[in-house]
């Protein structure tokens, strides 16, 4: 009888790991995303934030998306993000975009 209800248990148990797994995986996956948006926003406004700088010192704003990065401590994560920069015009704000890989 003991063999029998070990077994039951061990059932039980693995039911309730089973069901909180799926529970937690939605919620884990969630998180994860939500950082990564997080991660994105903060590099697109730091790009931002050194345009602005750039322009408001040299006058003009930079050719490159590597300019900044030399010259205004920007850092890319170049193994994660995509990044398009197109520069218009030394007096016009170039398009900038970040893209998850």
């Amino acid at each position: 009888m003991g063999s029998k209800l070990k077994i039951i248990a061990g059932l039980i148990l693995a039911a309730f790991l089973i069901v909180l797994s799926i529970t937690l995986i939605p919620v884990i996956s969630e998180t994860v995303l939500k950082n990564a948006d997080i991660t994105k926003q903060t590099i697109e406004t730091s790009v931002e934030k050194a345009l602005i700088h750039c322009y408001a010192i040299e006058g003009a704003y930079p050719p490159t998306i590597e300019y900044l990065t030399d010259n205004y401590g920007i850092i890319l994560q170049e193994e994660r993000y995509f990044y398009y920069y197109e520069f218009i015009g030394s007096n016009i704000r170039p398009i900038v975009r970040v893209v998850e890989k």
